[in-house]
């Protein structure tokens, strides 16, 4: 990214492809320093549990003494969630409200279907890579 008249820019190298300018890069984000962490063989020390029902969406998660994670904050917020069906036609990127003891929940309606849910929390003094976990709204898709 570049910066001129006070505006990041991504910079064409010509081969069709965009490049980063590193060395600016920091002028227009603060406290970034975890987001290039190389968390590719992490061992995930928090377990995550999705479930639907009624509209609302509940997440749990735990670590692996059973006890709720600190999260700290990322990208401004203590939680993202993103959800994908499997058709592409949803994409959500929501924000749970906190009810303690690890447990978030969300009011969202799901048609039948099969979907991808990343769940991106940082938990303080625990390794966690996020990864996509399935899940079957309806009869018509089971786990296999």
């Amino acid at each position: 990214m570049n910066y001129k008249n006070g505006k990041n820019y991504l910079e064409d190298n010509s081969k069709g492809e965009y490049e980063i300018d590193h060395k600016n890069h920091g002028s227009s984000h603060h406290n970034h320093g975890t987001h290039h962490v190389d968390r590719t063989n992490m061992k995930n020390e928090v377990n995550v549990l999705v479930h639907y029902e009624g509209n609302l969406l509940t997440i749990n998660l735990k670590d692996q003494n059973g006890n709720a994670p600190e999260l700290e904050v990322s990208h401004e917020k203590l939680f993202h969630l993103i959800i994908v069906s499997s058709d592409l036609q949803q994409y959500d990127h929501l924000h749970p409200v906190d009810k303690g003891n690890g447990v978030f929940k969300q009011e969202i309606s799901l048609k039948e279907d099969l979907y991808k849910v990343f769940v991106d929390v940082s938990p303080k003094n625990l390794g966690y890579q996020i990864k996509p976990i399935d899940l079957h709204i309806g009869h018509g898709h089971y786990h296999g």
